[in-house]
């Protein structure tokens, strides 16, 4: 939900929605916090949920387990992209 207020403002600033800001604070805008009641956030997750199931169930997650003697340097949030709209080849990192 931060990110969709985020969104709303940056739209309404891009087409000169919001009025100008005071002086001597020029840049009040890059500087404005997005503050969500987290029990909206829970309530929206309901209507989310489905959608990014879908999403997660086209990308095709696999588990990698490194049999190799070569070390596999990660951290604790490791992320991978990969287009969810591909052709349905298999992927090869780093080919």
């Amino acid at each position: 939900m931060e990110k969709f207020v985020r969104r709303n403002f940056e739209n309404l600033r891009a087409v000169g929605g919001l009025p100008p800001p005071p002086p001597g604070f020029p840049d009040l805008a890059e500087q404005v916090q997005f503050a969500i009641d987290p029990h909206q956030s829970i309530d929206a997750m309901s209507q989310l949920l489905p959608r990014v199931g879908a999403v997660i169930g086209r990308l095709g997650y696999q588990v990698l387990h490194n049999a190799t003697d070569v070390e596999l340097i990660t951290s604790d949030n490791p992320t991978c992209y990969y287009e969810p709209a591909d052709n349905g080849d298999p992927v090869v990192p780093y080919p």
